[in-house]
């Protein structure tokens, strides 16, 4: 929960600067990468977790830094991006976009970690599964759980 508030934040943010000083000329942006392949991703994410982000990724891979590159330098230049202020660009094999669909892996992930009864997916499946009770009450899969 406090990760996506996080990148709520920085979205919130990189809007409300670019209109606060875009009228001295300068230009606010932001990359929001997915999964890259980096150190500390292969410290805190099993192979196993990450073969399944792959396979939930449209384009059917996870990233290496160097995927992330054009959006910087696409920003860092005034002659292809002078107009653009206020963005944020997600450089993520398109696995968060309308219509990808992770869902199965919070499922999977979540039966590998926390047994049969982890409920995931929609609010609203998480809602029925546990009619009665308060939400504050109802168990959410998405947690951060420890690597199996």
């Amino acid at each position: 929960m406090l990760y996506a508030g996080s990148k709520g934040f920085v979205s919130t943010f990189t809007r409300g600067l670019a209109k606060d000083v875009a009228r001295d000329g300068i230009r606010v942006n932001a990359v929001a990468p997915g999964i890259i392949e980096t150190d500390l991703q292969d410290r805190y994410t099993s192979r196993a977790v990450l073969e399944q982000l792959a396979a939930a990724t449209p384009l059917g891979r996870n990233a290496p830094p160097e995927d992330c590159v054009g959006a910087y330098l696409f920003l860092a230049s005034a002659r292809m991006s002078g107009f653009v202020t206020g963005q944020v660009i997600e450089v993520n094999g398109g696995l968060l976009m309308p219509g990808a669909e992770i869902r199965g892996f919070w499922r999977a992930r979540c039966r590998a970690r926390s047994g049969p009864d982890c409920r995931a997916g929609s609010r609203r499946a998480r809602l029925r599964a546990a009619p009665g009770r308060s939400p504050a009450r109802r168990r959410s899969c998405r947690r951060r759980l420890p690597a199996p």
